[in-house]
């Protein structure tokens, strides 16, 4: 938490950024792409709905 506020980023950015350099490095690749869920309901008349409402977005 404290690297995440010293570098100006979010808690989750930093977390991405050390799983992206874990995985690059036990797959032996310098290129990772990580799919993380975005829920999509930003919008209030969909708020309420009951749905899977779920996308996944690639992190390069």
């Amino acid at each position: 938490k404290a690297l995440s506020q010293r570098h100006g980023s979010s808690l989750f950015m930093t977390v991405m950024a050390a799983w992206a350099a874990l995985l690059g490095r036990l797959a032996g690749q310098e290129d990772v792409v990580i799919g993380t869920p975005v829920a999509n309901r930003m919008r209030a008349e969909v708020e309420d709905l009951i749905g899977f409402f779920v996308n996944t977005l690639a992190v390069r």
